[in-house]
Formats: C-alpha cells, sequence, structure tokens
C-alpha cells in the first residue's frame, strides 16, 4: 500500500493541495473564482512535476504578489506532502508590468544553459530556443542579446545551486520590451524567442504566421451508474501557444518547418510526461497558420 507521499504523486492529488493552500489566503480567495483556482493549481502543478519549465499568470494578479506567492510556496514547501517538489518551485516577478511567473528550477537552469554558453548540448528534456530579431528583414541570431544574457546569469546562478531556493525573485524595473519578450520565451518553453526591435515595432503584423498549440490530454475511464459500461472522459489543457512567422521555412527548414517544430515539441514533452509514470496523460501539438492585422507584446 502506498505510503502518504507517494499516493499524493500526481498531477491532480498536487492540484487539490495547491487549491486548498489558496483557499487558506484571502488575497487570493477573493481575487481568484473557482474555475480560476482550478486552472492556476493545475498550471503550477505542471511547473512542479517538471512538465513545464514555466508559467505565465493571466488569470488575476493579488496586489501584492510577492508576498502573497512567497507565502504560498512557503506553505507548498513546508506540507510534507509537496515539500520536495516545491522546494524547487520559483516565483519571478516582473514589476514593470505586474506579472508574475512560476517556474521550476531545474529546467530553468537546464533551458539557460544550453543558450550560456551557446556549446551546451540540449538535454532530450530541454527545448533548444532560437532568437528572431524582428528588424527588417526579420533574422535568426547567433547568441543571446547582451541585456538578457546579463539576466540570464543571475538567473541561472540562483536556480542551479543546491542551496535553499528563495520563494520569489524581482527582476530589476529597467527591463525593457527587447529583454521582457524573449525571457519570456525562454520561461514559458517557446522553441522561437522574438526580440523586437525598436525601429520596427509591428514587424508581425500583416504577416502569415505559424501558430502551434500544446495540449496536455487526460483521458479517464468513467464508470456508469449500472457498473457495466464505462465511457473514457477526456480533458484538454493547454500549456503553451506561440507563434513563427512562415516566411522562415523555406529559410532554415531544420529550425522553422512545422514537421520539425512539431517532432521537437512532442519529443520533449513525451520524455517529461514519461517521468511522470501516469499513462492517462499524452500531449498533442496542433498547427495552424495565421494571420493578424495587429501583434502586440
Amino acid at each position: 500500500m502506498p505510503n502518504d507521499r507517494q499516493s499524493y504523486n500526481s498531477l491532480q492529488a498536487t492540484a487539490i493541495i495547491i487549491q486548498a493552500e489558496m483557499k487558506r489566503l484571502p488575497q487570493l480567495r477573493k481575487r481568484f473564482s473557482d474555475y480560476n483556482q482550478k486552472l492556476f493549481s493545475i498550471d503550477l502543478a505542471l511547473v512542479a512535476h517538471r512538465i513545464r519549465t514555466g508559467y505565465l499568470l493571466d488569470l488575476a494578479a493579488p496586489k501584492d504578489a510577492i508576498e502573497t506567492f512567497s507565502f504560498l510556496l512557503n506553505a507548498l514547501r513546508a506540507n510534507r506532502r509537496t515539500e520536495d517538489m516545491f522546494s524547487r518551485v520559483l516565483h519571478i516577478f516582473e514589476p514593470s508590468s505586474e506579472q508574475s511567473f512560476f517556474a521550476n528550477a531545474e529546467l530553468l537552469a537546464s533551458r539557460i544553459k544550453i543558450v550560456i554558453p551557446e556549446t551546451e548540448t540540449p538535454s532530450p528534456r530541454t527545448i533548444q530556443p532560437v532568437f528572431l530579431h524582428l528588424g527588417s528583414p526579420i533574422r535568426m541570431l547567433n547568441s543571446v542579446p547582451a541585456d538578457l544574457r546579463y539576466l540570464l546569469d543571475t538567473l541561472f546562478s540562483l536556480t542551479s545551486t543546491r542551496d535553499s531556493l528563495p520563494p520569489s525573485f524581482s527582476l530589476p524595473t529597467d527591463v525593457t520590451v527587447q529583454v521582457a519578450v524573449p525571457l519570456a520565451a525562454l520561461l514559458l518553453d517557446y522553441p522561437i524567442a522574438y526580440v523586437p526591435s525598436v525601429s520596427n515595432p509591428h514587424a508581425l503584423s500583416g504577416c502569415p504566421l505559424d501558430f502551434y498549440e500544446c495540449v496536455l490530454i487526460s483521458s479517464a475511464h468513467e464508470c456508469h451508474s449500472d457498473a457495466k459500461s464505462h465511457a473514457v472522459q477526456r480533458k484538454e489543457h493547454t500549456i503553451m501557444k506561440f507563434s513563427c512567422p512562415a516566411q522562415l521555412q523555406d529559410m532554415d527548414p531544420e529550425h522553422f518547418q512545422p514537421a520539425s517544430i512539431v517532432s521537437q515539441l512532442n519529443e520533449v514533452f513525451s520524455k517529461r510526461l514519461g517521468l511522470v509514470e501516469d499513462p492517462t496523460l499524452g500531449c498533442d501539438v496542433i498547427h495552424t497558420t495565421q494571420t493578424h492585422d495587429h501583434i502586440t507584446f
């Protein structure tokens, strides 16, 4: 018979514990509806279980994000059923936009390591990012932008050590959009990291874009009341959505052909899900091509 720690090893069980801890905090209980609490709990559980490198909170924001989310993470670290996995989860606050990211320290350190230094061989569970400068023309960069590298060095020092990880870390107040956008791409596992250009702010407007959506699929058998029949209940949860200019497909097929990107995403997330050892979980990558009149970051 499994012990308490093992019985709480599933994503769903972790999400239930997170939601229970959220309800103890008035700042989160009041700002998040029950439905949004559930969504947040699932996304944070995906980070804790090392399925996602990071997650951007876009549901609601408490007034004092650092204090509130530090309290939440400390509570999850104090809970014997979740203490191990949350000891390596970090809240990253971006003050200029007041955005909160949650990152798995191990996966983030691995992701930074493959771009600094650039010679590091990617792990099969790590997505190799390509930096795209959105100038005229759009071009692929050979190295990490200098301003971004400084921040990545700081984050790597913080996440690569086995010492106690603080629950929250605040980015500098002067982070520009040219740094914030590619940093977010790294935190969110995007294979494509846009680097916006001051001189060409609408580089993607009216441009055909390949969109990729990575969806977590949960398939569970649901028994009917007569106990003689059952149905498979399928639930989907989007864990990533990003774009890439379609015009780059012919420039560098290895990096930009949809089949290559879909294959890379399927391989990485299949390996991560394999570590969870839950046969009901799977992943699907959906590719579409769209054109929008206005693209903002």
